[in-house]
C-alpha cells in the first residue's frame, strides 16, 4: 500500500508505492492471464518483452495484478499494448500548504477536516491530501489511507497531551 513516509513526487503518490515487488512468477501469471484474454495480441515475444519491462520497472505485485484485472474487465479488444499494462496506477493528489490556502482561503480546524493527512517528505517538503479524494479511492486503498490518517491523529493528540503536561 501507499508509503506516505517516502513521498518523492510533488503532485501525487501511487497507492502502490512501498508495496511488495512483483517476482518473475507474478509477472508470468499476469502475462498468462492476458494471453488467455487477448490471444491475438499477447504472443510469446510480446510477453517476454512485457515481463522484462515490468520487472525492470520494479512494478509491485498488487499493481500488476490490478492492471491485468482492469484490462480484462475494461480494455476494448483487439489491440493491447505493453504500455496499457505498465501505465496502470491509482494515485492520490498531494497538496502543498499554499495550494490548500489558495483553495480554501484560510487554514483552520475546518480546513484540517477537509485535508487531514499531513505528509512530510525526506527533504522536508509538506503535503496534505483532500478527504473528498480519499473517499473516491477504491475500497482497499481508501481504508489504508483512512487508517494512516487515524494513526496520525492519535500521534498528534498524544504529542499535544505531552506538550500540555510540560507547559
Amino acid at each position: 500500500m501507499a508509503d506516505f513516509a517516502n513521498v518523492t513526487d510533488t503532485a501525487s503518490i501511487s497507492m502502490y508505492s512501498g508495496g511488495e515487488k512483483a517476482t518473475e512468477n507474478d509477472v508470468m501469471v499476469a502475462g498468462t492471464n492476458l494471453m488467455s484474454a487477448f490471444p491475438q495480441t499477447v504472443t510469446k515475444p510480446w510477453l517476454v518483452q512485457m515481463m522484462r519491462l515490468a520487472l525492470s520497472s520494479g512494478i509491485t505485485k498488487q499493481r500488476i495484478q490490478d492492471s491485468v484485472d482492469n484490462i480484462i474487465m475494461h480494455h476494448r479488444y483487439p489491440t493491447l499494448t505493453i504500455a496499457d499494462v505498465l501505465d496502470f496506477d491509482v494515485r492520490l493528489k498531494l497538496y502543498s500548504y499554499r495550494e490548500v490556502r489558495r483553495m480554501d482561503g484560510k487554514f483552520d480546524d475546518d480546513t484540517l477536516a477537509d485535508y487531514p493527512l499531513y505528509v512530510r517528505t525526506e527533504d522536508g517538503r509538506c503535503f496534505y491530501v483532500r478527504m473528498a479524494e480519499v473517499m473516491e479511492l477504491p475500497d482497499r486503498f481508501r481504508q489504508h489511507v483512512l487508517n494512516v490518517i487515524e494513526g496520525l491523529k492519535k500521534k498528534l493528540s498524544a504529542e499535544r497531551g505531552r506538550a500540555a503536561e510540560g507547559a
